[in-house]
């Protein structure tokens, strides 16, 4: 028994040293996991309030909003990013921030906005070490927003936002106007913000980190029922179509939801997208990758480019220009209402008809094996005569 007893009180010590051990790692593990979350927030940190405290930045207070500070040479999403900050700013606060390119202008509080690069303003800060954009150099579509004191000698407090490319930067501007308040739907479902009479930003930094998902966007589809109609006949009538205007509002909307790519309406009801030579320019003055829908193979429109111009089809070489803006080249998944590919329709000649569209001889072809119906008998797929294309 002694001996046993012995091997028990071994095992019980063990048992104790043990359970001390884990409980260090478990407290270990406990503060690591608090600086971390210190550390994120302190890199998180910066807020908007309405109340001011010493070395907060004042935005908006009692009733003077501090200039914002563009470089002319940078992008032109800048430049319409940074007005639109200042639109923000007047709908919360009733006071509209001057946007200024001359930093003689921009007083002793400034919101500076630039690109890496592109901006002479951030480059001197970054030279200077007043910021740090060691996590967003190189990064797609980052970007930096802090608050740093002195800038430059005749700025004594600011609010920098930084972004790695040109959509970056837009998309540290439309942050900025989130967390003021402004919905990114504040046009489009109307929805006012509350107001406040003062802005205050904290000291702190925010980063924002690179999507997971490089190309993401909307397709507008069967435009025909709303959105075309209501361009055409109340938003955009000089246009008499989905043209310019609407599209800006589109792409405004997109930049404030972290978006970067279109595809435009495409019904027989709309004009094509590149036929209005402005709707382009727009596009690549808001940033937006334009792609072509899954019907709409190499950027041309499928009902009204494709039949035209049959000899020629001179589309693919104007859009393809050196001095055309980027545009992704999609490959088609499928035609119109569900058909085959109609490019399908290059490699046959006139005269022949591709086997799956024959009369049925009563087997099945894999290209036209019946994936889904609309018709009444849907819920009855094998008594179902009709044929519908894989998706």
């Amino acid at each position: 028994m002694l001996v046993k007893f012995e091997n028990i009180r071994e095992m019980v010590n063990l048992t104790r040293v043990s359970a001390r051990r884990e409980r260090n790692r478990l407290l270990l593990g406990v503060i690591a996991t608090s600086l971390i979350f210190v550390v994120s927030i302190t890199a998180q940190s910066l807020s908007v309030r309405t109340k001011y405290q010493n070395g907060d930045f004042s935005l908006v207070y009692k009733n003077r909003p501090a200039a914002i500070l563009t470089s002319a040479e940078d992008f032109t999403v800048v430049q319409i990013a940074a007005h639109d900050l200042a639109a923000d700013v007047e709908r919360v606060t009733g006071k509209r921030p001057t946007n200024v390119t001359d930093i003689g202008r921009a007083g002793r509080q400034a919101v500076i906005i630039g690109t890496l690069g592109k901006c002479h303003f951030v480059d001197d800060l970054v030279k200077a070490k007043k910021i740090d954009v060691s996590g967003i150099r190189n990064k797609w579509e980052t970007f930096t927003i802090a608050t740093v004191k002195d800038p430059f000698p005749n700025i004594r407090a600011a609010l920098v936002i930084a972004g790695s490319d040109r959509r970056g930067t837009a998309y540290g501007v439309y942050e900025m106007s989130q967390m003021i308040g402004v919905s990114p739907w504040y046009w489009w479902a109307d929805v006012t913000p509350e107001h406040k009479n003062n802005l205050i930003i904290s000291p702190g930094v925010k980063y924002g980190h690179e999507p997971s998902v490089k190309y993401r966007g909307i397709f507008l589809n069967d435009e025909d029922w709303g959105l075309q109609p209501w361009a055409a006949k109340t938003f955009e009538p000089e246009t008499g179509n989905i043209g310019p205007k609407t599209y800006a509002k589109i792409f405004e909307l997109m930049l404030r939801l972290k978006a970067n790519t279109l595809w435009p309406a495409m019904h027989e009801v709309t004009r094509p997208f590149n036929s209005i030579s402005a709707n382009r320019q727009i596009a690549d003055d808001y940033a937006i990758v334009m792609g072509s829908s899954h019907a709409e193979p190499m950027l041309r429109n499928n009902v009204g480019e494709w039949t035209a111009n049959k000899d020629s089809r001179p589309w693919l070489s104007l859009r393809t220009t050196p001095s055309a803006p980027p545009l992704p080249a999609t490959v088609s998944l499928r035609c119109t209402r569900n058909a085959p590919s109609d490019g399908l329709s290059l490699a046959r000649s006139a005269s022949s008809t591709p086997p799956w569209e024959k009369p049925s001889s009563g087997r099945a072809d894999p290209r036209t094996q019946r994936r889904s119906c609309s018709c009444p008998a849907r819920r009855r797929a094998r008594s179902c005569g009709r044929r519908t294309s894989a998706r």
